[in-house]
């Protein structure tokens, strides 16, 4: 279910208000000005020497407004249920800046 249709849904019968799905994104038109495209990788390297299962999501995302994109929509995720499987530890930024006329990258 890439793009869901929550209007069809307007009492959270098939998709649950508390989702992460729909926390993450409520489909509010504020919201349509702030998209971010995103992916994860799920990755098992097997058994760390302490016997611990190493394991983890790699999460990237892309978007024209760090702030409205990923903050915003991290602090939507606050206290949602998956939260206590969840537990992020490194994060990184990569900026690029393009000329608004000419649309080429300035490095």
């Amino acid at each position: 279910m890439d793009s869901p249709e929550f209007a069809q849904d307007p009492h959270g019968d098939r998709i649950l208000f508390d989702s992460h799905m729909r926390r993450a994104e409520p489909r509010t038109p504020e919201r349509y000005s702030a998209k971010l495209r995103r992916r994860s990788y799920s990755y098992s390297l097997g058994l760390t020497p302490s016997g611990q299962l190493d394991m983890g999501l790699v999460f990237v995302s892309f978007q024209n407004n760090l702030k409205k994109g990923f903050i915003d929509t991290q602090k939507r995720l606050n206290g949602e249920p998956l939260e206590r499987y969840i537990k992020p530890f490194w994060w990184g930024l990569l900026l690029r800046i393009t000329r608004r006329h000419h649309k080429q990258a300035i490095y």
